[in-house]
C-alpha cells in the first residue's frame, strides 16, 4: 500500500524551482473535474467555471473527462483566473486517477519593455505603410473611375482611412503598453528567453535587432529572484568583503487613493521574517537571514509622508523548516509618484512603491516573501485585495522588482553598504484609466463642437459676417473653459495626446471665421480664403481625422 499526499503548495514549489509559475496555474483535479487542490482554493470544479464563465473549451474538457474517458489534444481558452490566453496541459497520477493540470499562459505581462517597443513600433509602421498604400489606392481610383463624384468620393473615404489608422493604433498601445523602465542590471541574461528576427519583413520592421522577450525586472518566482540575488552576492562580497543577509519582507495593499495627479496615498500591511536564536539543527546558512535578536526590523517608504505606521504583532513560525520570528505592520502614507500623462486619456502608468530597511548600514537586503504568496503572476495581482479599487482606473497586474539605485550619499556613515547600485525593492501595480468617464466628458462635448462647426459652414450667411463671428467666438468660450478645466483637473506637465483635439478646433475656429465674409474686391487673399472655404466645405472631416491621425502616430509610436 503506498500513501501519497498530493498539495498544491508543493507543486507549485516544484514550479517555482524550476521557473515555470512564469507561465503556469498548477492544480489538480479527478476524474468529475472536482479540484483536489488549487492555488486558490477553488471551490467550484472545472465543469462548473465553465458553465459559470460560458467556456466552451471547459465544458468540452468535462465531457471529454467524464463522457468521452479521454482527453484531446488541445485545450486552448482564456483563464478565468488570470484572464490570459492560455493552454491546459493535463498529466496523469496513476496512484489515485487524478489528474495534474496546468494552465500554461502566453506570459504576455512578462513581456520586457524593450519587447513591447519593438513589437508596437514594428504594428505602428505597418499600419502607416497600409494607410499611405490605402491613400494612393484611393487618389487612383477617384482619378480614374470616378470622374464625375471626386470631391464626394475623397470626402467619404478618406475619414474612414485616417479613423482606422487612429483605431488601430492606439489598439497596438493598448496591446504593447510601455512605462517608465526600471531594469535590474546584475541579473544574467542567460535565464531569459531571447527573440531574433528571422524573416526579411521581420527584420525590416524591427531594424534586425535581438531582444530580451521575458522582463528581467520582475520577480515573479523563485528562480528569478536567485538569479538577481546570487548575481549581487558575488559582486558585494568582492566589493564589501562580508555576506549578504537577506530579510524575507511581504505587502498587502488594502487601499489606494490618489490625493493629486502626482501622489497617492497607501494603507496597507508589511511583515519581516527572522530566524529564531534557539532554532536548532539549521537546514541553512547561518548568514542568509538575519536573527530575530536584530535591533533594526520595519521597512522605511523614501519620499514618504508617514500617516500611520506601527507594530501588529509578531508570532513564532517556521522558515524553511526552522523556527523563525513573524513580525507584521500597519502603515497608512502619502507617496509622491513619477506619472506620464502624455497619452492622456489612453496612457497607462505604473504605480511604484520603493521600500528601504530599516537598517542603512548593514549589508542588508530586502527580499520578497514570496512563500507567502499563493500566486505570483501578474495578472493575479498578488498582494492586492480581491476587492481592491482605484477609483478612476483599471488594476493590470501586480509585482515585484528591483531597481538599482546610486545614492550617491553615506547617509552620515562613510562605511555604509551599498552607497552605490543598491538593490532597492519595489511593489508595482500596473494601471490604465477607465475610458467611460473621458468619453462622457471630454471626447463627447469636442465632437459636438465638430458637428455644428460642420453645420455653422453651410448655414452662415457671408453677407452678415459679425454674426458668424458670434456664433465661432461662443463655441470658442465653451471650448476654452473645457481645456482649462482639463489642465487644472490633470496637472499634466506636458501637453497631452486629448489636448490636440482643442488645438486642431481652435484651427477649425480661426479658419471659420475668417473665411465667413464676402470681400467685394478680387485679390489673391479673396481668392485663398475662398479656395480655403471649398476646401474646408468638403473636406471637413477628412483634415480633423488626418491630423488626428498624423498626431497619434507620432505621439504614440
Amino acid at each position: 500500500m503506498v500513501l501519497v499526499i498530493y498539495r498544491t503548495a508543493h507543486i507549485y514549489k516544484r514550479l517555482l524551482q524550476f521557473g515555470l509559475s512564469r507561465y503556469g496555474l498548477p492544480y489538480i483535479i479527478d476524474s468529475t473535474t472536482a479540484f483536489i487542490a488549487h492555488p486558490l482554493d477553488e471551490v467550484r470544479s472545472l465543469g462548473e467555471l465553465g458553465e459559470d464563465y460560458n467556456d466552451p473549451v471547459l465544458i468540452k474538457l468535462k465531457q471529454d473527462l467524464t463522457v468521452n474517458r479521454r482527453l484531446g489534444e488541445s485545450y486552448f481558452h482564456r483563464n478565468t483566473v488570470t484572464g490570459q490566453w492560455c493552454n491546459e496541459v493535463f498529466s496523469s497520477i496513476k496512484e489515485t486517477g487524478w489528474l495534474m493540470g496546468l494552465s500554461v499562459y502566453n506570459g504576455r505581462s512578462l513581456e520586457s519593455e524593450s519587447y513591447r517597443q519593438s513589437m508596437k513600433q514594428c504594428a505602428i509602421r505597418i499600419i502607416s505603410c497600409a494607410a499611405m498604400g490605402l491613400v494612393l489606392l484611393l487618389i487612383f481610383m477617384d482619378q480614374y473611375f470616378f470622374f464625375t463624384r471626386r470631391s464626394q468620393f475623397f470626402a467619404y473615404f478618406l475619414p474612414a482611412v485616417f479613423f482606422g489608422v487612429i483605431v488601430g493604433v492606439i489598439s497596438v498601445y493598448n496591446r504593447f503598453p510601455v512605462n517608465g523602465e526600471r531594469v535590474a542590471p546584475y541579473i544574467s541574461g542567460d535565464s531569459f528567453e531571447r527573440i531574433k528576427t528571422n524573416t526579411v519583413a521581420q527584420d525590416f520592421l524591427t531594424k534586425k535587432r535581438i531582444y530580451h522577450k521575458w522582463d528581467p525586472k520582475r520577480i515573479a518566482d523563485i528562480k528569478s529572484l536567485d538569479n538577481f540575488l546570487n548575481s549581487y552576492k558575488e559582486q558585494s562580497q568582492k566589493q564589501y568583503k562580508e555576506p549578504v543577509r537577506s530579510i524575507p519582507t511581504g505587502l498587502y495593499i488594502h487601499a489606494i487613493q490618489f490625493v493629486n495627479s502626482y501622489e497617492i496615498r497607501v494603507a496597507g500591511s508589511v511583515w519581516q521574517k527572522f530566524l529564531s536564536r534557539d532554532s536548532k539543527g539549521l537546514k541553512i546558512q547561518k548568514q542568509k537571514y538575519h536573527w530575530d535578536s536584530y535591533p533594526k526590523k520595519g521597512i522605511l517608504f523614501p519620499g514618504a509622508q508617514i500617516n500611520e505606521y506601527e507594530q501588529a504583532d509578531s508570532l513564532s513560525i517556521l522558515m524553511e523548516g526552522n523556527k523563525a520570528t513573524l513580525y507584521r505592520w500597519r502603515f497608512d502614507v502619502n507617496l509622491p509618484q513619477q506619472l506620464s500623462y502624455a497619452l492622456f486619456p489612453f496612457g497607462k502608468n505604473e504605480l511604484v512603491l520603493p521600500v528601504w530597511s530599516a537598517d542603512l548600514d548593514d549589508n542588508t537586503v530586502l527580499t520578497p516573501d514570496l512563500e507567502s504568496y499563493k500566486q505570483l503572476y501578474p495578472d493575479i495581482c498578488p498582494g492586492l485585495g480581491n476587492h481592491f479599487e482605484i477609483n478612476g482606473w483599471n488594476i493590470s497586474s501586480s509585482y515585484y522588482s528591483y531597481s538599482m539605485e546610486s545614492y550617491l550619499c553615506d547617509f552620515g556613515n562613510t562605511d555604509m553598504y551599498g552607497l552605490n547600485r543598491f538593490p532597492e525593492l519595489v511593489f508595482n501595480i500596473s494601471i490604465s484609466r477607465k475610458f467611460l468617464d473621458i468619453l462622457v466628458c471630454k471626447i463627447v462635448p469636442i465632437f459636438v463642437v465638430w458637428v455644428l462647426l460642420f453645420t455653422i459652414l453651410f448655414v452662415r450667411d457671408n453677407d452678415d459676417g459679425f454674426n458668424n463671428v458670434i456664433g465661432c467666438s461662443g463655441l470658442f468660450f465653451v471650448l476654452v473653459f473645457d481645456h482649462i478645466n482639463l489642465r487644472q483637473s490633470v496637472l499634466s506637465e506636458s501637453i497631452m495626446y486629448l489636448e490636440y483635439c482643442y488645438f486642431f478646433t481652435y484651427l477649425l475656429l480661426l479658419l471659420i471665421t475668417v473665411t465667413s465674409f464676402q470681400l467685394e474686391t478680387e485679390t489673391k487673399i479673396v481668392s485663398s480664403l475662398q479656395w480655403t472655404d471649398s476646401i474646408l466645405k468638403r473636406y471637413f472631416w477628412a483634415i480633423i481625422t488626418g491630423l488626428m491621425a498624423v498626431t497619434t502616430i507620432l505621439r504614440f509610436y
